[in-house]
């Protein structure tokens, strides 16, 4: 797949988060349990709770390809939508819209399960759509959210120090860039080009495809999903801590430090370690008493990053 970009498509390229889209991709998983590489923890939490849900459906919303409905992958307009707007977007999108995205994902032998009137059909799927993230995603979703809004931060951080060039070539290897053009080498998705043509480009992370993903037809919002930094390895994730490290502030606190190789939220920390929020949080502020850590404000949230002092200690030279 390839989009022809000009400079000003290319001057308002933006990030976003979708939870929706995110929500989606890891349906993937109930098809592909050992494909992607998220937490075990998640793994066990979604393992004791799909009982009840309609797992035919669910899973029918990805092909044999691994591949999703468009109108479950929206593109963010906002930096991060809520999942309720973007249900609601779903609800009163045409009938019509929601067969062709359900043509596209099945050209032949669709699933008996998405058969059927539209209107009921779409009625079904967001219901179980809710009833996943409720008992599934929701959890989750504070900490998996944190890991991607640090891969926006670091995309941005190398915008500002090497340029867009660089940050795209740095994206994925499955996406190359000569200026004008950004292809996106998929062997199980679609082709097609496509002109941006000042429709907007939106890059989104996900910790749930393991190559650049886009929508499946030209005529959906140019939207390129890619594998956010330390998605491959996120189960392990933490840096194993120094011996004598641990045996000078203990093992928690070691870990703690040694992951901190760049600024990370309490939320996306507890889910590196596989701890609670509040275990970390109080690791954290004794770290932060101790000054071996500084904090810094993103929005809302509190990013953790090592001090002078902490970066010595880990990493003495």
């Amino acid at each position: 797949m390839v989009y022809e970009a000009r400079d000003s498509d290319l001057s308002a390229l933006r990030f976003g988060v979708s939870p929706l889209s995110e929500l989606c991709l890891s349906l993937r998983v109930l098809r592909a349990p050992t494909t992607y590489p998220v937490p075990a923890g998640w793994h066990a939490h979604v393992a004791r709770q799909v009982g009840d849900l309609d797992l035919e459906l669910l899973t029918a919303l990805v092909n044999q390809r691994l591949g999703t409905p468009d109108f479950l992958n929206p593109r963010p307009e906002l930096p991060l939508p809520r999942l309720c707007d973007e249900l609601q977007t779903v609800a009163t999108l045409p009938a019509d819209a929601i067969e062709l995205d359900l043509e596209d994902l099945w050209p032949e032998n669709r699933p008996e399960v998405l058969r059927g009137p539209t209107p009921a059909l779409r009625g079904r799927i967001l219901a179980q759509v809710q009833a996943y993230w409720d008992r599934c995603f929701s959890p989750f979703w504070p900490a998996f959210r944190s890991v991607l809004r640090a891969d926006i931060r670091h995309r941005s951080t190398q915008i500002a120090d090497h340029g867009l060039r660089h940050m795209l070539d740095a994206l994925t290897p499955s996406l190359t860039f000569d200026g004008t053009r950004l292809a996106c080498d998929n062997r199980v998705g679609t082709s097609y080009e496509a002109a941006i043509a000042g429709r907007g480009l939106v890059l989104v992370p996900s910790l749930f495809t393991l190559n650049i993903s886009y929508p499946a037809v030209a005529r959906s919002s140019p939207t390129l999903i890619y594998p956010a930094r330390g998605h491959g390895n996120l189960h392990t994730l933490t840096a194993r801590a120094d011996d004598h490290l641990t045996a000078l502030v203990g093992d928690v606190r070691a870990q703690l430090l040694s992951t901190l190789s760049e600024p990370r939220t309490t939320k996306e920390l507890a889910l590196l370690l596989g701890k609670t929020s509040s275990a970390v949080n109080q690791q954290l502020r004794s770290l932060t008493a101790a000054g071996l850590l500084d904090t810094t404000r993103d929005g809302r949230s509190v990013l953790y990053g090592l001090s002078d002092l902490g970066s010595r200690l880990v990493r003495p030279t």
